[in-house]
């Protein structure tokens, strides 16, 4: 396991949000899930000043963000997964969102890559579910 493989799979242990379990509600939901995200950011700037190469810190945080929106997507209402799903699907081709490939060949650069990841969108999917709960 590299250094990086070592880095991701402790902040998979420290981003873990306590609301996992205790908040079906949609909002609380997305409400930790915006937290998770905020802290791919803050690790995104951590790694650059540890000196791993951007295209390294992009692979790693972008798969962080995918994993993260799995866990998040398994304990959201199901109306609402139906609904992200289909939107992702129909911007990106894929239900999960952008892929690496997807971003890339949209001439994105591995630091923007690293830092999207760190963001949350989907203010789209909350207003086509008129808001949340």
């Amino acid at each position: 396991m590299t250094n990086l493989q070592q880095l991701i799979a402790t902040w998979l242990l420290a981003a873990a949000c306590t609301c996992h379990a205790q908040t079906p509600a949609d909002y609380r939901v997305r409400r930790c899930y915006v937290q998770e995200v905020a802290w791919i950011a803050r690790e995104v700037q951590s790694l650059r000043a540890q000196g791993y190469t951007e295209r390294s810190i992009a692979i790693a945080a972008h798969g962080l963000r995918r994993e993260i929106g799995r866990e998040y997507k398994a304990i959201t209402s199901a109306g609402m997964r139906q609904t992200i799903a289909a939107r992702n699907l129909d911007r990106y081709g894929d239900a999960e969102g952008p892929t690496v490939t997807w971003l890339r060949g949209r001439g994105k650069t591995w630091a923007e890559i690293a830092d999207s990841a760190g963001r949350v969108g989907g203010e789209d999917v909350i207003r086509l579910q008129g808001g949340l709960e």
